[in-house]
Formats: structure tokens, sequence, C-alpha cells
């Protein structure tokens, strides 16, 4: 039962992340204006994407969910803590820019297994609404325009209770580039899931020997301890002198130059730019190129006039200031009307140099030529207009054989040296861990580092303390799903560590974590067990299990649900939408290896 309850608490992490950064979130990437206004006011024939049973969701339903949607962040942003914010933000939640019930919250897809590739994920969630609406509609539950009314009044009314009609019609033409039928329509079968929710969970609860065995796991704080063997840092033991890479590249010169011509675009040194910039987003040239009917393209390229016109408008505001006074006026109308999230707050400011291969071709070509400090557009690009201030330039160059071969020789050369060195090292480590379990592992790394004094290059470490199941919605917040703190991701490692005990402290093998060379060695550094849990943390810990259990019903239900309707023939999928997911996977694959190449020369 643990287990279970484990598995469908991770699932949950990121929507009380979610609950904790939304108003964070809201201020910081001003998520009320849409980061994608493309959609379509409804046609004589819509395009079909995907069709269940009699029901189609329809060119204009997609693009309605994805204005409805927040991005997932660029494959090109820092790993920062924005970033994380905004990646949090979008897995966790269904339609953002609509208000959901909290009571709905983290009844969505698991935030773990949420596509970036944003037209899946939306598609996904379009799905779930009209299947499990059209399941409640067997049933016969019913959503009433009075119930409907009632929630556009609830998005809708200002704080003195008026209604602000031409507000809602202007955002759903405008910004949703939808039909108010269609998007009525939605709320209906919003409503409709949501009483479907209440059905399907109505009967679930928690019995008492569930909360005393699961309250008793989330109590039982473990501390582990590690050893951790780093190529990098072994390294620093390595030497590799000037005639060893002579010899190396004398006798290996073939074999170097051969993979420097496969290699050649890694050591190239790529032009790069900062910049100020200006977005004014439209529908994506991408997409719109997949439709076949010509009113839902017309529709479509309306956005492109309305984006055009926002960047004239702004360009007209700034062509007859220069220097300093250009920048300061440029920072200040970014703020407010620019619609790139990830500058918009910095006055549209890069945040230091940007490769020219990671910028959309339209761009390059025109900035390439421009002059530093020069207001440039507006500039078409895939999905709308720049506007742009180019403030360095640092020419990129090719590199010879000849410039590169030293150093591809020494590292090859420091590979080959170190990896034999450290296997050495981790094989003992494992072998005295094996005949001494119970011998701490600081002891064996001091009798390691020894050997190569006053250097250590065996690290030592502990994980914070953290229990089989986390505490309530506080402690989920630190719960690192399948990552062990201090050591790093890895499935292998994180189920591994819950089978320890005081008796078995040692696991009898090394470990390599997502995204780093380093190998791990861990040991059960201390355990600490309650007697018994107190009748309030009693009562809190059983609403948590039963907010659990509640998604986890439903979701197994949905999933259900979902199978049987694809087995029966029921919900398809038609080639229309295939293609326009997997162009923007390979959009996104084209933009992930160009960062890979850049951040690995």
């Amino acid at each position: 039962m643990l287990s279970t309850l484990r598995k469908q608490s991770k699932s949950v992490i990121t929507y009380v992340l979610f609950g904790m950064i939304i108003v964070v979130f809201v201020f910081t990437f001003n998520v009320a204006s849409p980061d994608m206004g493309c959609g379509g006011q409804s046609s004589r024939k819509s395009q079909t994407l995907v069709t269940i049973g009699k029901t189609a969701i329809e060119l204009p339903d997609l693009m309605m969910g994805l204005a409805l949607s927040i991005d997932p962040p660029p494959p090109s942003a820092k790993p920062d803590m924005r970033a994380l914010q905004q990646e949090l933000y979008y897995r966790s939640t269904r339609f953002a820019r609509l208000r959901e019930d909290e009571k709905y919250q983290g009844f969505g897809q698991d935030p773990m297994k949420v596509s970036l590739i944003k037209s899946r994920k939306v598609m996904d969630d379009l799905i779930e609404t009209f299947l499990v609406s059209e399941e409640a509609m067997k049933l016969g539950l019913r959503a009433s325009d009075e119930d409907v009314r009632q929630r556009v009044l609830q998005e809708f009314t200002d704080s003195d209770g008026n209604f602000k009609k031409s507000q809602y019609e202007n955002y759903v033409r405008f910004s949703l580039r939808t039909s108010i039928s269609r998007f009525e329509s939605f709320l209906r079968r919003e409503i409709l899931r949501e009483r479907m929710i209440d059905l399907i969970t109505a009967g679930v609860v928690v019995p008492q020997r569930e909360v005393s065995l699961a309250g008793r796991a989330s109590q039982t704080k473990k501390v582990f301890e590690f050893l951790e063997f780093s190529p990098e840092i072994f390294s620093e033991l390595v030497d590799v002198s000037d005639k060893e890479i002579k010899d190396y590249i004398s006798t290996h010169e073939e074999e170097l130059k051969k993979f420097f011509d496969e290699n050649k675009e890694a050591f190239k040194v790529e032009t790069q730019y900062a910049f100020h910039v200006m977005k004014f987003k439209a529908a994506s040239r991408a997409i719109i190129a997949q439709i076949g009917d010509e009113e839902q393209k017309k529709s479509l390229q309306e956005s492109w006039k309305v984006a055009k016109d926002a960047a004239e408008k702004a360009y007209n505001e700034l062509k007859d200031k220069e220097g300093d006074a250009l920048v300061q006026a440029f920072e200040e109308l970014a703020k407010k009307v620019s619609d790139d999230t990830s500058t918009r707050e910095h006055g549209g400011k890069t945040s230091g140099l940007v490769s020219e291969s990671s910028l959309d071709p339209a761009l390059v070509s025109v900035i390439e030529k421009a002059q530093k400090g020069a207001l440039i557009g507006p500039v078409p690009v895939d999905d709308g207009y720049l506007i742009v201030i180019l403030d360095e330039k640092v020419e990129g160059k090719d590199r010879s054989f000849e410039e590169v071969k030293d150093e591809i020789a020494k590292r090859r050369l420091a590979e080959e040296k170190v990896m034999p060195l450290m296997e050495r090292v981790v094989s003992r480590a494992l072998e005295m861990a094996k005949n001494e379990p119970k011998t701490s592992l600081e002891e064996i790394q001091k009798t390691l580092n020894k050997e190569f004094d006053p250097k250590a290059p065996v690290k030592y470490g502990q994980t914070k303390p953290f229990a089989l199941f986390p505490e309530g919605l506080r402690e989920l917040t630190q719960d690192e799903g399948e990552a062990v703190s201090g050591i790093g991701e890895s499935k292998e490692l994180h189920d591994t560590i819950y089978a320890l005990t005081k008796e078995k402290p040692f696991a009898p093998k090394v470990f390599e974590v997502s995204g780093s060379k380093s190998k791990f060695l861990v040991r059960l550094y201390s355990e600490d067990v309650p007697t018994a849990m107190n009748e309030d943390a009693g009562k809190k810990f059983a609403q948590e299990l039963l907010a659990f259990k509640r998604r986890a019903w439903y979701r197994e239900w949905f999933e259900t649900l979902r199978a049987q309707a694809i087995s029966e023939g029921r919900l398809v999928e038609h080639p229309s939408f295939l293609a326009i997911v997997e162009e923007e996977a390979k959009t996104l694959q084209e933009t992930q290896a160009r960062k890979v190449s850049e951040e690995n020369p």
C-alpha cells in the first residue's frame, strides 16, 4: 500500500508546488495575457484533429486550448529558478488562464508525465475534457445554461459585482480567437468533467489502518551517507605533459583528424549577440502551414495583422530616439507590451550573449548587418514580429585542426588515465564496505584519500533527512521524486535506498545519476522511528491521504476509460494532428541539439 501511495504522492508534488508559486508566477509572467493568441473563428467546415465517437475535436478547439494554456520554458532557457517555476506551472495546470476551483486542482495529468510538446499536452487535456463529459452525459449528468453563465460571471465580474460583457466578448474573440458558442460549449464540458470527478470519487474513504501505517512511514526519517567518485576531480590527479600530447598526436593523428572532421561544428566559435528585444506574437507559420481549410488559415493570418500593427506602433514611438534615451524608452515600453516572457521583465534585455544558432534565421539575416545601438524592425519571424536594439556582437570563427588538435589529444589522454585510476579506487571502496558493512563511509573516505594526500579526490556527503512517505503537503514540496538530495536523480538508487535497514545498511554497488559522470556509494547513516502519531496529526494526515486516494481513483478510472475508447476505435487521433505534434517536436529537437552543441564544444 505504501508503494502505491508513494507513487501517487509523486504525481501530486507539482500540483502542490503550483499552489505555492501561482501568485508569484502570475505577477512574474503576467499569465493574464495569453502567450499564444492563435485560434480561429468557427468556420463552415473546421479541420478535424481527433474524433471521440461522433464528436470531433477540431483545430479551433486546439487553438483555443493553446491560448488558454501557458507555454513550457523554451529549450534555450537557462536552468534557473524562473525557468523551474515556469515548467512546474506548465506541468501542473490545465488551461491555466481559466480560474479553477481548488477542489479540482490535482486531478489532471500526472505532472511527471506531461509532454513538453505543448500541442500534445493541450490535446491530452482536451481529450480528457471531451471524453469525460461524453461519459457524464451518458450517465444523465447535465450542465445548464445557468451553470455556464455563472462560470462566465465568475471569470468576468469586477469587484463591484458588474459583469464586464465587452471585456468577455473581446477576450474570446481576440485572445482566444474563437466564437462565444464554442468557448461556452467548452466551459459546459469542463463543468461536466468536474461533476464526473465528484461522482467517481464520492465513495472513496481512508480506513484507520491506512492512516496508521502511512502516518508511521511519513514520520520515519532516514539519513544516508555517500561517497562520490568524480572523473573531473580525479582528473586533477592526472598530469598530461606536452611530450605526451606530442607523442599521442604522432601516433594517433589520423584518428584525431577523423574525429575533428566529424565534429567540426563542435569546435566552431559561433557568432554571438547581446540585444534588447520586443516581441509581438502571432499564429505560428509552422502551424498555419499544416492547415488545409482556407477560411481557418485566413482567420489565423489575421493575427499577423494585429501583431504587425502593434509592432509598427511601438517602432514609431521609438524611432526618433537615440543612445541612452532610446534604450531607456525601449525598456519601459517592452515591460508594458512585449510578448516575450523571457525578457519582458528585464525591459527586453537578453541575459548575456546569445549564440547565432539559437536565433530565428530571419532575425540573424537582419541583425548581422546592423550597427550597434541601432533600432531594428519590425522583423517578421515564425510566430510574430520583433523590434531589436543591437547591444553587442562577438564575431565567430572556424577553428582549424591545427588549432584544436592539442586540445583533443589532451582530453583523450586524460580520459585514458583517469578512468582506470578511478575504477581502482571505486573497487577498493566497495570491497572495504562489503567486508565492514557497519563502518562509516566517512572512515572509508579517509582511508582511500591517504593515498593521494594532500589531495582528497573521494568526496563524502550526507542526504537531508527524508521519510518513506511525505508527511502532508508541506513536506511534499520537498520531495524530489526519483532524486536523492545531495546526489541526483536515479530510479535504481531511489528504489534501493528504501530497502536499506540498520541490519543491512549498505547497498553493495555504485550508482550513476542523470546528467553526471560521477559514481556514488551509499549507506544508511541513521533512522528515526516514531512511537506513535498524535490525534491532530492523524486527522490532518487522513485528509491528505483522502486527497491522494481521490486523485488516484479518478486517474485510474480515466486512464481505463481512455484505453477502452482507443481499443474500441472510438478515440482516434487523425494525421492532421500528428503532423502538428511532429513539426513542434522537430523544432524542439533542433533547438535542443544546438544548445547541447554550444554547451559541449
